[in-house]
Order: structure tokens, then sequence, then C-alpha cells
């Protein structure tokens, strides 16, 4: 090998460490944020819950990445994978790993937030959703979840709630 291709290689060598490294310092520091965030909310939700619904939340939110959960034989609206079923005190909580989203059967939601019905403004105007029911295959309708705060979730009226990534949380704060 000449001196010339010697370096070369060296160099490709050297660059691919400091972007191993690089790709390492990154990942760290999204955990770092992925704790400080998870903090926040911890935080956020404990001012505002009880210490139940508190529970509730750090179980959902530690169960949400274990991949060793039992298979729902229901499937994702949005990705079409298996949803995962998390246990949470008497309920089975349906959540798909991939898409960070969770469906609610009837009666689940409510029970979760202690409002009187899964989405409390179903009565007011909704429009056709873009997703499917797991249990039926009818499409759902995108409903208000509770007026005024343009929180659209995705309802079948006869089998339960759909929540995409991020609207559990949401659900939690306006609850």
């Amino acid at each position: 090998m000449s001196a010339g291709a010697a370096a070369a290689a060296a160099a490709l060598m050297a660059h691919g460490f400091a972007n191993a490294r690089r790709f390492q310092v990154d990942r760290e520091k999204q955990k770092i944020k992925r704790k400080e965030r998870q903090a926040d909310i911890k935080e956020k939700y404990s001012k505002k819950l009880s210490e139940r619904e508190v529970s509730l939340i750090e179980t959902l939110s530690s169960n949400e990445s274990n991949s060793k959960l039992p298979q729902s034989k229901k499937s994702c609206p949005e990705c079409k994978n298996k949803f995962s079923i998390i246990e949470l005190v008497e309920m089975e909580i349906d959540c798909c790993i991939k898409c960070n989203s969770f469906w609610f059967d009837s009666g689940e939601l409510m029970e979760f937030h202690g409002e009187e019905s899964d989405a409390p403004s179903d009565n007011l105007k909704s429009r056709h959703s873009k997703y499917a029911c797991p249990v039926c295959l009818k499409k759902m309708r995108e409903v208000v979840f509770k007026a005024p705060n343009n929180l659209l979730v995705d309802q079948c009226t006869d089998h339960g709630v759909y929540l995409e990534n991020k609207e559990l949380h949401r659900v939690v704060e306006l609850t």
C-alpha cells in the first residue's frame, strides 16, 4: 500500500471514528433530553393530578417502550402493526410502540380521565377520520375531545377512542 493510500485509509478511519463518536454523543444527548422531558411532564402532571393519575401516566410511559409486552389482536389504525397491551389498574390499554399511540375501548378513557364520557365534547360537530376502527374496521369520526381546546380525537362510537402520538398527554392536561 502506498503512503498516499495508507494516509487516505487512516483519514477515512479517523473520519469514521469521529462520526461514530458524534453519533454516540448525539444519542446520549437525546437520552438526557428524553429524561428531562419526562421529568417536566411528571412535575406538570403531579401539580394537576392525583397520585393515582400520576401513577397511571408513569405506568403508561414506562411500558410504552417495553418490547416484551403481550400482543393485542387489534392493529394500530395508523401503521397497521399489532398493538401491545399495557395492564393498568383494572384496564388493558392497547398501545402502539411504533406510533406511540393508544386505543381505549369504550369506557376506558372515561375511567382514565374521570369525565362522564370518553370524549366529553363528542356532541359537537365531527368529521370523518382518516383512520378505521381497529375493532370493526369502519371509518371513525374525529371529535372534539373537550371544547374549546382544539384537540381532535378519533372515535368509533361503538368501540372506543384512538389517541395519536402525544394526544394522551393533551387529554391529561385538559382534564
